[in-house]
C-alpha cells in the first residue's frame, strides 16, 4: 500500500500540534479555555479561543474538535467574516478525517471552496485543492482527484512553493498507481524527488518510489531503497518505519524470499498495531498471509486470512455506524430548522391577517379575503404535499439503493471466501481435506447465489425459487457433471423470503452433492429435483435411479447441517422407497415470513 496523502492535510494549512498532547495536561488547558468562553462576552475573543480548543483536541478526540469547530464558524457567521467561516468548513472537514467519515468531509470541504476562490493567499488556495483531491482519493473518486491534485499544482507553480509542487507531483502519483500507471506514477515521482530536500516529506518519498519499484518488477532496486531507508530507523516516525519495514517485506516476498519477506513483515504488523495503525495492520497481515502459505505453513496463513477478515468487517461496522448517526443528526437538525421557519411564517402570516381584517370595514370584503386566503392557504399546503411526496419516494429509492448495495457487497464476500477456499485447495494433497474445501466452497456459493438474485430483482426481500434453483443446479453440474449423469428440473415460480432460501439452499446442495458424488459409481443416470406447493407446505423432492442408500449410513458434517436446518425450519425430511435415492422435504409455509 502506498503512503496515504492523507497524512499532510492537517498541517498544509492548520499548522496543528506535531503530536497529541498528554491527556492530563489537554484536560486542564481545555478546561482553562472553556471557563474564559462562559465568563467572556467579546465574540471575537471567544472565536479564537474556540480555534484554539479544536488544534488541542483534533489528535486525541476529533469528535470534540468538530463540535468547538463548528462553535468557531457560527461565531465567523454572526460576525460577517466569510474567509473565516470557509477556514471553519476547511476545520471541520479535518474533524472528519481521523473518524473515517470521508462523504462528511467531502461535503464541508466543497462548501469551503466558494469561500477561498478570489483568495489572494495561494498557498492556502493549493492546501484546500490538496485537501479535497485526497478526500476524493480515498473515496476512490479518481478522476476528479487527479483534477484537484492537478489544481493544487498549478498553484504551487505559480507561487514558487517547491514543498507544495512536491506534496502535489507526490499525491498524482498515487492516484496513478492505484490505477495501475505505473509508468507514469514513476516518472511524477520522480519529478517530486529532484525538488524534495533532504527530510521527512524526502523519506516518504523514497518509500512511495520503492513500491512503484515493486509493482514494476524490479525488485531488487526496490529492496535497496528499502534497505537505505532502515539504515536512517533512528530518523524515522513510526509511520515510515512502518513503510520500509513493510515494503522491504514486500520487496522480498517478490523475490522469492519467504522466510526474510516473514521477519521483515512481522515487524511491520507490530508498528502498525502498537500505534493503531489499522488499515495498515490489514496491508500486513494480507502479504503475511502470502509469505506464510508460501512457505506450506498453512495453520498460521489461516489464522492471518481470518485475522484480516475481521478487521476488515470491523472497520467497514464502524464507518457505517458513523456514517448512520452523522446522517440522521443532519436530518434531524434540518428538520427543526424546517420547523421554525414554517412558524415563523405562519406568525408572519397570521400578523397579516389580523391587519387586513382591522382595515376591512364591510362584511364582503372580509368574506372575500377570507375566501382568498383560504385558497391561497390550500394551494401552499398542496404543494407543500407533493414536495413532501417528492421527499419520501427519493427516500425510498435510496434505501432500495442501499439494500441492493449490501446484497452485492455480501455476493462479491462470499465469492471471495469461495475464492480463498480454492485457492487454498491447491496447496493440500490430502483427499479428505481436500473434499472438504471443495464441500465448502460450495456451500458458500449456495448462499451467494441468494444474494446475487436479490440485489439483481427488484422485490429485495425474496427469490424466485426456480431462478434460485436452475442456477444451484447448474454450479453442481460444472463442478461434479459426467457425461453419463443427467440432471433434471421441475419447480414451480414461488417467491420465497431470503430467511428461508438460505437453508433450503444448503440443503439441496447437500442433497445433490450426494447424489452426484456416491449414487452413480457406474458414471451413469438421472437426478431429479421437484418443487411444488402442496397447501400450507412447499414440498421438495429430489430423487435419483442410483444404488440406493448404504446399510450404515454416513454420518459427516453434511448430514449433521442438513438435520440442522431441518430442525431450524420445522420441517419433515424422508426417504422413500425405490430405485435410488427418494429424499422428501416437506417445509411448512408460515417460516416463508420468519
Amino acid at each position: 500500500m502506498r503512503t496515504n496523502c492523507l497524512i499532510a492535510i492537517c498541517c498544509l494549512f492548520l499548522a496543528p500540534p506535531a503530536f497529541p498532547q498528554p491527556e492530563a495536561a489537554l484536560a486542564v488547558a481545555e478546561d482553562s479555555l472553556l471557563q474564559l468562553i462562559a465568563s467572556s462576552k467579546d465574540d471575537a475573543m471567544r472565536m479564537q479561543w474556540y480555534n484554539q480548543l479544536r488544534r488541542m483536541t483534533i489528535y486525541n478526540s476529533p469528535e470534540k474538535a468538530l463540535g468547538y469547530t463548528r462553535q468557531y464558524g457560527a461565531f465567523a457567521l454572526k460576525a460577517g467574516l466569510p474567509l473565516e467561516y470557509g477556514k471553519a468548513k476547511f476545520y471541520e472537514a479535518n474533524s472528519y478525517l481521523p473518524m473515517g467519515q470521508y462523504e462528511a468531509a467531502l461535503s464541508a470541504l466543497m462548501e469551503a471552496e466558494p469561500y477561498f476562490e478570489g483568495e489572494e493567499n495561494l498557498a492556502r488556495r493549493g492546501s484546500l485543492y490538496n485537501s479535497i483531491g485526497a478526500v476524493l482519493e480515498a473515496l476512490e473518486r479518481d478522476s476528479l482527484a487527479l483534477a484537484y491534485f492537478q489544481r493544487s499544482l498549478d498553484i504551487a507553480k505559480q507561487g514558487g512553493d517547491l514543498r507544495r509542487q512536491s506534496i502535489a507531483l507526490n499525491n498524482l502519483s498515487n492516484v496513478y498507481y492505484r490505477l495501475g500507471e505505473l509508468q507514469r506514477s514513476r516518472a511524477l515521482l520522480e519529478e517530486a524527488l529532484a525538488i524534495t530536500p533532504e527530510g521527512e516529506d524526502r523519506l516518504l518519498r523514497q518509500a512511495n518510489y520503492g513500491n512503484i519499484l515493486v509493482e514494476l518488477g524490479e525488485v531488487g532496486q526496490a529492496r535497496q531503497v528499502f534497505q537505505s531507508l532502515l539504515e536512517k530507523e533512528s530518523l524515522l516516525n513510526e509511520r515510515l518505519r512502518y513503510f520500509a519495514y513493510h515494503g522491504l517485506g514486500k520487496a522480498l516476498l517478490a523475490e522469492g524470499k519467504p522466510a526474510q519477506s516473514r521477519s521483515a513483515l512481522l515487524k511491520s504488523f507490530t508498528i502498525a498495531q502498537q500505534n493503531g495503525f489499522t488499515e495498515n495492520r490489514m496491508d500486513a497481515l494480507s502479504d503475511l498471509h502470502t509469505a506464510s502459505a508460501q512457505l506450506g505453513e498453512y495453520a498460521p496463513a489461516y489464522g492471518q486470512a481470518l485475522a484480516y477478515f475481521e478487521l476488515r468487517d470491523s472497520l467497514r461496522s464502524v464507518e457505517k455506524d458513523r456514517n448512520l448517526m452523522d446522517a440522521l443528526a443532519r436530518y434531524e437538525m434540518a428538520e427543526k430548522e424546517k420547523t421554525i421557519a414554517l412558524l415563523q411564517k405562519n406568525e408572519a402570516v397570521a400578523q397579516r391577517r389580523q391587519i387586513i381584517l382591522a382595515a376591512l370595514s364591510a362584511l364582503l370584503l372580509i368574506s372575500m379575503a377570507f375566501v382568498l386566503f383560504y385558497l391561497r392557504k390550500r394551494k401552499k399546503y398542496t404543494r407543500s404535499l407533493e414536495a413532501k411526496n417528492d421527499t419520501i419516494s427519493k427516500m425510498l429509492q435510496e434505501k432500495e439503493y442501499l439494500i441492493k448495495e449490501v446484497h452485492h457487497r455480501v455476493k462479491n464476500n462470499l465469492q471471495v471466501v469461495s475464492s480463498l477456499l480454492r485457492l487454498q485447495s491447491r496447496h493440500v494433497q490430502e483427499p479428505s481435506a481436500l473434499a472438504a474445501l471443495s464441500e465448502g466452497e460450495h456451500r458458500v456459493q449456495s448462499m451467494s447465489i441468494i444474494h446475487q438474485h436479490l440485489y439483481q430483482e427488484a422485490n429485495l426481500s425474496e427469490v424466485s425459487l426456480k431462478g434460485y434453483l436452475s442456477h444451484l443446479c447448474d454450479n453442481l453440474r460444472r463442478s461434479y457433471g459426467k457425461p453419463g449423469i443427467t440432471l433434471e428440473e421441475e419447480v414451480e415460480d414461488l417467491r420465497l423470503d431470503v430467511g428461508l432460501m438460505v437453508p433450503i439452499g444448503l440443503i439441496l446442495n447437500e442433497l445433490l452433492t450426494n447424489a452426484f458424488k456416491y449414487a452413480f459409481p457406474q458414471g451413469a443416470g438421472r437426478i431429479q429435483v421437484l418443487a411444488r406447493q402442496d397447501g400450507g407446505a412447499l414440498k421438495i423432492e429430489v430423487r435419483d435411479d442410483g444404488v440406493g442408500l448404504p446399510a450404515a449410513p454416513r454420518q459427516g458434517f453434511g448430514s449433521r447441517l442438513v438435520q440442522t436446518f431441518v430442525r431450524k425450519l420445522e420441517a419433515e425430511l424422508s426417504y422413500g422407497e425405490g430405485p435410488g435415492v427418494q429424499a422428501c422435504l416437506s417445509i411448512p409455509l408460515h417460516n416463508n415470513k420468519a
